[in-house]
């Protein structure tokens, strides 16, 4: 930080100097802003290191929004009974207030609700705050901004038609075109007085085209708020990495309270991603109907989703006048690491929410349980990593008023069953009234916010995508003596013993549209391995294909064809289940969590256990998991690997394992790392001959017959008694 400053220091001192000689005027206009230059008290450019995947930015504040809910002593009969306009605000004492009733929001549902804000009275309040803003970069003219949080909750489009940015209704929004430029409601109205809109300045918004799939981005614009594009979320010079695969802890964004209750979808399925949420990009995605996005990981999500999904989040981005009075540099010292700050603000809610109860020793997190998650953040407190006075005191297990290695180490066992209770229970109760005024142990957080290490309805086809591993991923030091070991899968409710039966040469298979029967006569015509399969195999064996295109492991068990296998499948049959490819799409009925185990509720390895191993071992049927094939995706002549989809078949190899270690056989043929190796060698005109036409997904009856090979060989080597029907 200190070489950032005195770079640029020198810098500004030159660039003072110059104006100064020039336009003595422009000095004048805002002294305290030249005064800053010189000691170089001004927004300076980031630096980001892909060695640690963290990015040193300033931040700058710069108008409000609302923000913050207003919950329980705060939640006053002052703010409730007050008289609000139109717009839903409200001043009391200088402090702005927004009331949200239950029917505004962008979207709720009550099917997921543990993924959704949770509407418990007709009205949410909230408390208009000062937007914090990264500086993306000072040019010496305008700051570039963008939001530190997702703000707010918008469709990108309104309906189904293919849109560019030009089009866009959030474009609309943002800026207070049409009718939200009458009535007052836009961002741009909301967020910012006359005095701040005059300093934003009106940007070229480039259209640029999705990087990936060539779609076009239209025409460029001219605006003041807009979201930033593909291109700029791979700007190293911006302070984020260029690799748009990387699960990327600089472009992971958390909602504010407010964004969330106006139906910004969050997942709660993973302790590392779970306060993060999906967020809008100007660019197309796969085609001119959908529209790219950062992904709750931290990558860029090209093949994108639907534009009139109402469940992602806006993340405005503006330049403003460098010389404004109208913002304000947020100092070194002026909180803590921004996504352990909005967590800590929903585990102190969680807490104030227990009705009656005290909270549970341990409990770090506020879901009134005691796991390995709290160990985690106990841990990460201990370690001055996160702030200890932002969690419950209840983290202090052991009793002596810090938070240390020993609560984490103690919180580690109880929640690994290998001890019943903390010591701090077996202590006498203190009776002395003197208050605890030792504060020396609570570490406080005082640097600079950085982000450090770590802290559906049904789709028509194409596409079908996915999603992978970080490329870096860095974690603090921890003493051996604290590194959780990953404990056995339980592996709850399993089946009764797996029965081995004779093969009966049936074969179901539940998969996604790279197995579905075409039936085209075309040389490169959609073809599937499940209508091929079969050819492999003499007059005895049959194969029942009830694959179905756009579906992922979840979707799919709402389907006839699901119930059909369930119901007729029987002992000594087989039954492939290949998904994947639907599984990371960031669409409600399709997606399920990669890195979810499978006590994990819609997890994919709880998905693919409950409703299909479980009940095949049960039937006396043998399970055989089919990885997702990979796609031919190549950018500036590379393989893209890993892919989107790569978790996905690397849970399915670990589920493999977990079953192993229990006793049970579930085969396992990685069609995923096969076709990955073999689009390495053959490049990517060599590629193209195994593809449909146009299409990168999706393969031809070349592709296909390479996947069957594969396939049928992977049955011999591991002996699956199904080989007695094979002909080839």
């Amino acid at each position: 930080m200190k070489n950032k400053q005195l770079s640029f220091l020198m810098a500004a001192v030159l660039s003072v100097g110059l104006a100064c000689a020039g336009n003595t005027t422009a000095m004048a206009e805002n002294p305290a802003r030249v005064q800053e230059k010189l000691m170089g008290n001004m927004p300076q450019n980031p630096m980001y290191d892909p060695e640690t995947d963290t990015t040193d930015w300033d931040y700058v504040t710069f108008g409000s929004y609302p923000q913050t809910e207003v919950r329980g002593e705060e939640l006053t009969a002052e703010i409730i009974n007050a008289e609000y306009n139109s717009a839903g605000q409200t001043v009391i004492d200088g402090q702005k207030y927004r009331r949200l009733w239950i029917g505004e929001p962008n979207y709720r549902s009550d099917n997921y609700a543990e993924r959704f804000y949770s509407w418990e009275e007709p009205y949410a309040y909230f408390k208009y705050e000062p937007i914090t803003w990264r500086v993306l970069e000072n040019d010496g003219e305008t700051l570039f901004l963008m939001a530190d949080s997702v703000l707010d909750c918008r469709q990108y489009a309104q309906n189904d038609n293919s849109v560019t940015w030009e089009t866009s209704f959030v474009r609309n929004w943002l800026n207070g075109y049409g009718i939200y430029g009458e009535q007052n409601q836009s961002f741009l109205d909301c967020a910012f007085t006359s005095e701040e809109k005059a300093t934003i300045a009106r940007t070229t918004v480039t259209a640029s085209d999705n990087l990936l799939h060539k779609t076009k981005g239209g025409n460029d614009t001219q605006d003041q708020v807009f979201l930033l594009s593909i291109q700029e979320m791979l700007n190293a010079s911006y302070g984020f990495p260029e690799d748009y695969m990387m699960y990327s802890k600089t472009r992971r964004l958390c909602p504010t309270d407010y964004a969330h209750a106006m139906g910004v979808w969050m997942s709660s399925d993973n302790e590392e991603y779970g306060d993060y949420c999906w967020s809008l990009l100007r660019s197309p995605g796969s085609h001119t109907k959908a529209v790219s996005l950062v992904y709750r990981f931290g990558h860029v999500y090209q093949d994108g989703y639907y534009a009139d999904t109402k469940y992602y989040g806006v993340c405005p981005a503006i330049r403003i006048d460098v010389d404004s009075d109208a913002w304000t540099l947020v100092e070194e010292n002026a909180g803590a690491d921004i996504k352990s700050t909005a967590q800590a603000v929903r585990v102190q809610q969680n807490i104030e929410a227990l009705t009656g109860e005290a909270a549970v020793y341990g409990d770090a997190n506020g879901d009134n349980k005691v796991e390995l998650k709290d160990a985690q953040i106990v841990l990460k407190c201990a370690l001055n990593l996160l702030n200890a006075a932002d969690y419950p005191k209840t983290c202090d297990v052991d009793g002596d008023k810090k938070v240390t290695l020993s609560d984490a180490q103690l919180i580690l066992k109880y929640a690994l069953n290998l001890i019943a209770k903390f010591p701090v229970e077996e202590k006498e109760p203190q009776t002395s009234d003197k208050p605890d005024t030792d504060t020396s142990a609570e570490p406080q957080i005082t640097k600079k916010p950085v982000i450090s290490a770590p802290a559906p309805q049904e789709s028509p086809e194409p596409p079908e995508e996915g999603t992978s591993e970080p490329s870096v991923t860095v974690r603090p030091p921890v003493p051996p003596s604290l590194v959780p070991v990953t404990p056995a899968p339980t592996m709850s409710g399993l089946p009764p013993e797996q029965q081995k039966h004779d093969a009966s040469g049936r074969m179901w298979i539940a998969a996604d549209s790279i197995a579905v029967s075409y039936n085209s006569k075309d040389e490169q015509g959609l073809c599937g391995w499940g209508e091929v399969l079969g050819s492999y195999f003499n007059k005895n064996a049959n194969v029942r294909n009830m694959a179905i295109g756009g579906r992922s492991s979840k979707s799919f068990t709402r389907e006839n064809n699901y119930q059909t296998i369930m119901r007729e499948m029987s002992a000594g049959d087989y039954l492939f289940i290949s998904f994947g490819h639907n599984d990371e799409r960031a669409a409600l009925e399709l997606y399920t969590d990669p890195f979810g185990s499978t006590s994990t509720s819609q997890s994919f390895k709880w998905y693919l256990k409950e409703y299909y191993i479980d009940p095949a071992i049960r039937a006396g049927v043998q399970p055989v998991l089919v990885s997702p094939v990979a796609r031919r995706y190549f950018l500036g002549g590379k393989l893209i690997n890993p892919q989107l989809h790569t978790p996905y078949a690397e849970a399915m190899e670990e589920l493999v394992k977990e079953y192993a270690k229990q006793g049970y056989t579930v085969y396992y043929i990685d069609l995923h790392h096969k076709m990955l190796d073999l689009y390495e060698e053959l490049g990517e005109s060599g590629t193209a001959r195994l593809h449909a036409k146009n299409d990168t997904t999706h393969l031809c009856r070349a592709g296909i017959d390479i996947v069957c090979d594969y396939m049928v060989e992977q049955m011999k080597k591991q002996n699956m008694n199904l080989c007695v029907f094979l002909t080839k």
